[in-house]
């Protein structure tokens, strides 16, 4: 009996917090389909390496106030970030608030969007570590930034 007390207990006490978790809309089509989406839905796609990362907790709110701020070097441009060599990116934290976490020192292709002034980036995007990006995503880049002289 003493079991079936602690048992409820820790239902009570950890089942019904909020739980929250990234949930990402999934874009139907072929491959070229969906990379040409997620481009035309972006601000700024590019290649670059990852130079500092800062972890902030503004304090502002539970739920966004923690977030890192990424400095790229850019390595290669395809839209959106005119003749800018270096660019800030913020992302969530957790990744259940769908944040996507660049390491220190690796290149990237990314793809990101400007929201009240700052570009923030996150799981729901392509982003990936350019040596796992198909060369077949990389030439539709470079035939997207030849046809719209991005």
């Amino acid at each position: 009996m003493n079991q079936l007390k602690y048992i409820l207990f820790a239902i009570l006490i950890f089942g019904f917090q909020n739980s929250f978790a990234c949930s990402c809309v999934e874009v139907s089509g072929s491959f070229k389909e969906k990379v040409l989406y997620s481009i035309e839905s972006s601000d700024y796609v590019f290649i670059g390496l990852v130079i500092n990362v800062e972890r902030i907790d503004d304090g502002k709110n539970e739920f966004s106030s923690r977030y890192n701020l990424y400095t790229f070097e850019i390595v290669k441009k395809f839209k959106g970030v005119s003749k800018r060599k270096i660019i800030k990116i913020k992302s969530q934290q957790d990744g259940a608030a769908c944040g996507y976490n660049f390491d220190l020192g690796q290149t990237y292709l990314v793809h990101t969007n400007n929201f009240e002034q700052d570009n923030w980036t996150g799981l729901c995007t392509r982003n990936n570590v350019i040596r796992h990006v198909r060369k077949k995503e990389l030439r539709l880049l470079k035939r997207y930034k030849r046809k719209n002289n991005s």
